[in-house]
């Protein structure tokens, strides 16, 4: 399953090793990448990549303050040199959490739980959606005969 990102962090090297990294790993394609969390906010809310790669401790506006910002259907995957911020990270619904330096298979590691996540909720949503086309279906064809349902009720 293919996934859209954007990442968000003010070190611009970290921004190039994570572009790097995006190239590199199939399905994975990247719609921009911010050295400034304000700048980044209108981006995410407009794109709604599946996948934000977010720092935390950014000037005038830090990764977990953004991230309460964007879409719900965008999931965060955290990127920063600060390992006490991990279990704040999971209260905004992280997907997983990189300590820096990142290693491009703990990278890795994360676009698999990412994956596994989209394809989780996809299988849910489409089942959700083949339950109420049923229900709407047996609505409409007990619309076109009401003594149908009368006589389910033994009417």
């Amino acid at each position: 399953m293919p996934l859209s990102c954007i990442i968000v962090d003010d070190e611009p090297l970290a921004v190039k090793l994570l572009e790097s990294f995006v190239t590199k790993t199939p399905d994975l394609t990247l719609l921009a990448s911010f050295t400034d969390s304000v700048e980044a906010i209108n981006a995410v809310k407009e794109q709604k990549p599946n996948l934000l790669f977010l720092d935390i401790q950014m000037p005038d506006l830090n990764g977990m303050e953004l991230a309460h910002m964007i879409p719900s259907e965008t999931r965060v995957i955290f990127t920063t040199a600060f390992k006490e911020y991990a279990f704040e990270s999971y209260e905004v619904k992280a997907l997983d959490f990189l300590l820096k330096p990142i290693r491009y298979n703990k990278f890795i590691d994360a676009i698999d739980k990412a994956r596994e996540w989209f394809s989780t909720r996809n299988e849910a949503l489409g089942r959700r959606t083949l339950a109420t086309e049923e229900t709407q279906e047996r609505g409409t064809r007990n619309e076109d005969n009401p003594t149908a349902e009368s006589e389910k009720e033994g009417n």
